[in-house]
């Protein structure tokens, strides 16, 4: 039951990661016109966009397709490519979002 439990709200967060990084992806020029760089503001919010998704990538892996499929060697490691790729877009969010200010 709890693994179930578990399942469904990893499943809800990774939907709810998914709206919000096409939310953000979408309104990423009208949420840059106040930057001192808007060029690099918007970067910053695609790149958190990117993030988002990626990170929407691991928990479905994880919760959503583990408990139909169980987890296997390739399943890990592609969780861990994945994670390396959130990883890399949120630091490229962070340093863009640092040099727009």
């Amino acid at each position: 039951m709890l693994t179930k439990l578990s399942a469904l709200l990893g499943t809800i967060v990774a939907i709810l990661l998914v709206v919000l990084a096409l939310w953000g992806w979408g309104d990423a020029v009208e949420m840059t016109q106040r930057a001192d760089r808007p060029l690099a503001a918007l970067w910053a919010i695609r790149s958190g966009a990117i993030a988002a998704f990626a990170a929407a990538q691991v928990l479905g892996m994880t919760y959503f397709v583990g408990s139909f499929y169980g987890r296997g060697k390739f399943g890990e490691w592609l969780r861990v490519a994945v994670g390396f790729v959130c990883t890399a877009a949120l630091i490229t969010a962070l340093g863009l979002g640092l040099v727009s200010k």
